[in-house]
């Protein structure tokens, strides 16, 4: 270190004063070249050797004596987790959740062995003792896996990132415990901001990394990083803490960190294609839909402006207090946050604002008065009917709702568990709507005509009605108690006490309803053991990561990869044994059945496996069907006849309660369009840009936040302003393809005139390898690196490219857009003329070219390669 310390005073002194050493050296020229060789001879007297998979020990060892003993060179050695052996690390893998990661065990087998590796090592720490110099390893190389997604050719990935960390850092610990902490590391392998300040005060040195880099923000938590072990008292440590690092390396093991589940397996997308211009768009916001603004009542939640951020919701959301503690939440599954150390918790965030807004507003709030001369019925008071009646009633209809239940609600109300979602919350929001004007009328007879309601006054008529009809299960085997679980669900609702399951219940199903029926099993009297029995595996099961974890907790047993087939005559299920094959349409692995089976006891079997919906009930109401048996409604308003809407499980299946609302607010737009073809309603939340948010959302680019543990409880204020800096505002800024561009190809071009974001991206294609980061992680369907406006430095490259793009060499301007090519003459300030593509593209276009000549030119420079 002192030594490293005396080169950079001597640097740091000659740029100061360049006098300094011309009496010691004669020249400047001469000064900076001693100084340069001095330290290239200090930086390049140490090697790092790489050794591949499969590579054989003796030719480790041997490159290794060579490197010391004759070249006398400093001698760092890199070594594969393969070390630690197959079992050990499988075990690790699907301990933290990566289960879906395929390892060959001959990988290890043909790989250097941990005894064998310990022999070697201490022979070549023996050498270079003898001869005066250093030895150590660096940790770790890449794990083998295989290649399962067939991005790339070849039949093995390579494993890098937070998944190699536990890995690399238990095979440190069981090495520094061998040599007593005498064995120098140089370490990479998922070093990253949460976990540098403790691989450094272990006394490992040098910390490298690349994974993080490459994401989001991971060129800013460079800096974030050097910042911290500049306040850190460990840089003399001469040797490695072995205590320390064993408590890392357990720590490692079972920290939220290092769990696959802390970031979550989703990735972020958009199903647009990416736009050659004003591309900045919140995933969240997309993913949602019903398009809440999300970055915006965020933004206000944390800053305690509860009123306001309801003001917000409210404009597109009918049910804010149920989607603030059911909603599927799309938005969190595509959260930017996601690439940094998981989503923004946006669902709890509105869950904030109704428990401490609500009464703001409502104070605020004002009755609409019921100004439309036509009625509105709409029938079942579901999500999707209750929507409908709110978004009708907002604007002046007056509006009858019609259940055969004894209340509103739905399923949300009368299926859904109580532990899951509180009646007080489903009031909230069924009383909201009465509010508006809202009547209701219960009881009513399931057998309607559409013709019958309209008899009543009623001009429109919106059908929402749930899917409730079951899907058959059939089973081998006599066994009488076989409940669907809807109706398991609402008997719990209507008398859990009478029910009488036996003492072992089985669950079929890995959603959400199998994660309630489960829970709610083991709350029945006489019950003892409930299992849930699915035929793919836990990362396939499309329940919420949440209620699956609390049925864990709760005690539900879990049996992946099974499928019940037949009841034994002596109270027991037998389940047939599956294995993952070939994906299937939805992208899921399809169970293919094996020749195993199991058996578990069962008195009870419930089945979640879906529902559909009557298609009886809409033919006898009067909706005309398809020659498929479905109906037919207009995907723009959803009419399927006339003044007749269909909206909700009725017209798409089965679907959220997210969903339900947007149906919901589609319907009634379109009968406000109906009555008034001047109408309109969707006010803009978004804030003007200004300098200093975008600053701010540059700052929080290269941060990451501590891990939130999913089973803590929010703190309503602090954890609203823990999630408010965490959000990344995305409609106000994006840049991600500039961020993880190693090579820089990708730039952002500030404050282009007459374009809408504040930075526009373009692509210098003499930077590009093509190596597609920026599509990993850009939202849209599209690749950055294809899809930008490029700037070309050769005119070969031009003609070899397909991308919309340009090539200037003096007065001649190459166009290419939309894969055609004008030839047109550019002056000095970028003023551009011959026969030119119309349209907003091409105006764009021309905007964009004239900011790289007018202020830009260095990007045109020919590149020498």
């Amino acid at each position: 270190n002192s030594q490293y310390q005396k080169y950079l005073d001597q640097i740091n002194a000659f740029i100061k004063e360049e006098t300094l050493f011309k009496d010691q050296f004669g020249s400047k020229q001469s000064a900076l070249s001693s100084l340069t060789n001095t330290v290239s001879t200090a930086i390049c007297t140490q090697i790092t050797l790489s050794t591949m998979h499969g590579c054989p020990p003796k030719e480790i060892e041997a490159i290794c004596m060579y490197m010391l003993t004759e070249k006398k060179i400093n001698t760092y050695v890199k070594l594969n987790p393969t070390l630690l052996g197959y079992d050990f690390v499988r075990k690790v893998m699907d301990q933290l959740g990566f289960t879906y990661l395929q390892l060959k065990e001959d990988t290890f087998l043909h790989d250097l062995q941990y005894n064998d590796a310990l022999a070697m090592l201490k022979r070549l720490k023996k050498t270079s003792v003898d001869q005066n110099l250093s030895f150590g390893i660096k940790l770790t190389n890449t794990l083998a896996s295989v290649n399962s997604r067939g991005i790339l050719p070849g039949e093995e990935n390579y494993m890098s990132g937070r998944a190699l960390f536990p890995l690399s850092i238990t095979l440190a610990a069981r090495l520094s415990k061998e040599f007593n902490g005498e064995l120098p590391i140089s370490y990479s392998g998922g070093a990253a901001q949460h976990n540098v300040r403790e691989l450094f005060a272990c006394g490992i040195r040098p910390i490298t990394l690349a994974t993080d880099m490459l994401k989001p923000g991971g060129y800013v938590r460079m800096k974030e990083m050097a910042d911290i072990l500049e306040k850190e008292s460990h840089w003399d440590k001469e040797k490695i803490d072995v205590s320390t690092l064993q408590k890392l390396a357990d720590d490692a093991l079972t920290n939220l960190h290092t769990s696959k589940h802390w970031r979550g397996t989703d990735k972020i997308n958009i199903d647009q294609p990416l736009p050659l211009f004003d591309c900045y768009v919140a995933p969240c916001v997309t993913a949602c839909p019903i398009h809440q603004d999300i970055p915006e009542y965020i933004s206000l939640v944390s800053q305690g402006k509860y009123k306001e951020a309801l003001d917000v919701i409210y404009e597109k959301n009918a049910l804010p207090s149920m989607t603030g503690h059911i909603c599927d939440h799309q938005c969190m599954y595509n959260c930017t946050r996601l690439d940094y150390e998981g989503s923004v918790k946006v669902r709890e965030m509105k869950k904030i604002a109704v428990k401490n807004g609500f009464n703001e507003y409502k104070a605020s709030w004002k009755k609409p008065a019921a100004n439309k001369s036509k009625k509105a019925a709409v029938i079942g008071a579901g999500p999707a009917g209750l929507s409908t009646a709110y978004f009708l009633a907002r604007e002046g209809f007056s509006v009858t709702v019609f259940d055969k239940r004894e209340s509103a609600g739905g399923v949300v109300r009368h299926i859904i568990p109580r532990f899951r979602l509180p009646e007080e919350a489903i009031l909230h929001d069924i009383n909201f709507v009465e509010a508006h004007g809202v009547k209701f009328k219960y009881g009513t007879n399931p057998e309607f005509t559409v013709n019958e309601v309209k008899k009543q006054g009623y001009e429109y008529v919106c059908l929402a009605l749930g899917a409730e009809a079951v899907k058959p299960f059939p089973l081998k085997g006599d066994n009488r108690n076989v409940i669907p679980s809807l109706k398991f669900l609402d008997n719990v609702h209507k008398n859990a006490g009478s029910l009488n399951l036996g003492k072992n219940v089985v669950v079929v199903g890995g959603g959400n309803t199998a994660m309630d029926s489960s829970r709610a099993a083991l709350q029945a009297d006489g019950t003892e053991n409930v299992a849930v029995v699915y035929r793919r595996t836990e990362n396939e099961m499309p329940a919420d990561r949440e209620e699956y974890e609390e049925a864990v907790h709760d005690g539900v047993k879990f049996y992946f990869l099974a499928n019940p087939e037949e009841f034994t005559s002596n109270g027991k299920v037998v389940c047939r044994k599956m294995k993952l094959g070939e994906p299937d349409e939805s992208g899921r692995r399809r169970p293919v059945a094996t020749d195993e089976v199991m058996e578990l006891a069962c008195d009870t079997l419930i089945t979640a496996i879906g529902e559909n919906v009557d298609l009886d009930i809409l033919k006898k109401s009067g909706v005309p069907l398809a020659s498929n048996g479905w109906p037919q409604a207009s995907e723009d308003t959803l009419e399927v006849a006339d003044n007749v809407y269909l909206i909700g499980d009725a017209h798409t299946g089965p679907s959220t309660i997210v969903e339900c609302i947007a149906e919901g607010r589609k319907a009634a737009d379109a009968i406000c369009k109906k009555e008034d073809s001047s109408w309109s309603r969707d006010p803009s939340f978004k804030k003007p840009f200004s300098q200093d948010r975008v600053k701010a959302i540059k700052e929080r680019k290269g941060q990451l936040a501590d891990a939130i543990d999913p089973k803590s409880k929010y703190q309503t204020t602090d954890f609203a302003k823990l999630e408010g800096k965490r959000c990344l505002e995305c409609t106000y800024l994006c840049n991600k393809c500039v961020d993880v561009c190693p090579n820089r190809a990708n730039m952002a071009l500030k404050s282009v005139t007459g374009l809408a974001d504040p930075y526009q991206i373009i692509h210098i294609d003499a930077y590009c390898n093509e190596c597609g980061n920026c599509g990993s992680f850009c939202p849209y369907h599209g690749k950055p690196y294809l899809d930008k406006l490029t700037i070309f430095s050769l005119e070969e490259d031009f003609n070899n490219s397909k991308n919309s793009g340009f090539f200037i060499n003096g007065e001649n301007l190459k166009l290419r857009l939309k894969e055609k090519i004008y030839d047109l003459k550019i002056n000095a300030q970028g003023q551009i003329s011959g026969t030119q593509p119309s349209g907003l593209d091409a105006e764009n276009t021309f905007k964009m070219i004239s900011e790289v000549m007018v202020n830009h030119q260095h990007l045109l420079g020919k590149v020498d390669l």
